[in-house]
């Protein structure tokens, strides 16, 4: 692929022409009074195809959700980890689950907790929170995955049938 040469917004192609994404941001540095590209950031085309879609189909964008709202367990102090969460010092990655799921949640019907720390969704291990997001996000709504998550110290794997965002769903109400 070609790099991105100050193009904020615009196509980013490969070498036979074809669009491969679309530029989002850069990040350029100043030195000495010279600016120099730094990274730059795209978003791939099969994305940016099945957004524009759903936009044509749906009016807007539907995500599949757990229902939860996690932080990378990286946030939590080791004696956090032990006292709190219970956790076996073996688990180092995950996210952990920061509020009560209600009832009528993917993660609530499933009886995941607060507290209770996410591991892996769909046999695919979570190394940080944005894993859990992108892991997320390649099903669809409706779709029912296997979560393992650690509770009171004990790992458990449930299936969890997933539905809209939780915005979604509060909007819904």
């Amino acid at each position: 692929m070609l790099p991105s040469t100050g193009n904020s917004g615009g196509p980013l192609i490969n070498l036979a022409g074809q669009v491969v994404g679309i530029n989002s941001m850069k990040l350029a540095s100043d030195n000495s009074g010279t600016s120099v590209e730094g990274m730059g950031f795209a978003i791939p085309s099969n994305e940016v195809v099945t957004i524009i879609n759903q936009l044509i189909k749906n009016g807007k964008i539907v995500r599949p959700a757990l229902g939860i709202k996690y932080v990378d367990l990286s946030e939590v102090s080791k004696t956090q980890q032990k006292s709190i969460l219970k956790l076996p010092t073996s688990v180092e990655n995950g996210v952990v689950v920061m509020t009560t799921p209600g009832s009528s949640t993917p993660a609530g019907k499933a009886g995941i907790k607060k507290y209770d720390v996410i591991t892996a969704l769909g046999g695919k291990k979570i190394s940080t929170d944005s894993t859990l997001r992108d892991l997320l996000y390649k099903y669809s709504v409706g779709d029912t995955v296997a979560v393992t998550y650690y509770h009171n110290g004990k790992m458990k794997t449930e299936k969890v049938k997933l539905t809209e965002t939780t915005s979604q769903l509060n909007s819904n109400n």
